[in-house]
C-alpha cells in the first residue's frame, strides 16, 4: 500500500515538473543556453518543432492550392518565369527549409502529385520548364522512391543523404547538386 502511494506521488511529482519546468523560479528568470538535460523540455521542445513543421507544411499547401485555382492567374497556366512561378519557387524554398526529412518527401510527393516539379507539355513538341522549380531546394535526408523527378529542376538542390530512385530521375537537371552520402536505388 506505501509502495502504491509512493509510486503515485512520484507520478505527481514527475507531471508537475514536466508542467512547470524542473528548473524552478531561477530558470524561468534567466534562460539558460546551455543544452538541458531535463526531459520534459526535450520533449516540449520536440513536440513544438514539430507542431511547426506540420503547420508550414499544411500552410504551404493551402497557398499553393490557391495558387493553382486562381481564376485570373492560375500558377499551371502560367508562363516560364512569371511572377507566380518565382512566388511558387520562393515560397517552396523557404518551407522546405522548415520542414524534416518526412515532411519534405511529403511536400515533393504533393508537388509531383500535381504535375508541377517535371517538364510541363504545353503541346509543343519539347516541354517546358517545370512549374515550380526545386533549383536550390534542401532536401537532404529525403526519401525520394515512387516521385517521378524525370525533368525536374535541382539544380543546386541538397540532396545530401536522400534516397533516390534512378530511373524516376530521368533527364533530371542535377548540375552542381550536393549528392553527398546520397542513396541510389534502381526503379524495380
Amino acid at each position: 500500500m506505501v509502495t502504491k502511494r509512493l509510486v503515485h506521488l512520484m507520478f505527481a511529482v514527475i507531471l508537475v515538473a514536466c508542467s512547470y519546468g524542473a528548473g524552478g523560479e531561477q530558470n524561468a528568470a534567466a534562460p539558460s543556453t546551455q543544452p538541458t538535460a531535463d526531459p520534459c523540455a526535450d520533449r516540449e521542445s520536440d513536440t513544438a518543432r514539430d507542431q511547426a513543421a506540420e503547420t508550414a507544411l499544411q500552410t504551404y499547401f493551402d497557398r499553393m492550392e490557391a495558387l493553382l485555382l486562381d481564376k485570373d492567374h492560375p500558377l499551371r497556366e502560367s508562363a516560364e518565369g512569371s511572377e507566380v512561378r518565382q512566388v511558387a519557387h520562393a515560397r517552396t524554398l523557404a518551407t522546405l527549409r522548415q520542414l524534416d526529412a518526412k515532411r519534405k518527401g511529403q511536400l515533393v510527393q504533393y508537388l509531383w502529385e500535381f504535375h508541377l516539379v517535371g517538364p510541363v507539355s504545353s503541346g509543343e513538341s519539347e516541354p517546358g520548364a517545370p512549374v515550380v522549380s526545386l533549383a536550390g531546394a534542401d532536401l537532404s535526408g529525403v526519401t525520394l522512391v515512387h516521385p517521378n523527378l524525370a525533368g525536374a529542376f535541382l539544380v543546386k538542390a541538397n540532396l545530401s543523404g536522400a534516397q533516390l530512385t534512378l530511373g524516376y530521375l530521368q533527364d533530371a537537371n542535377l548540375a552542381r547538386a550536393d549528392l553527398s552520402g546520397a542513396s541510389w536505388f534502381r526503379r524495380v
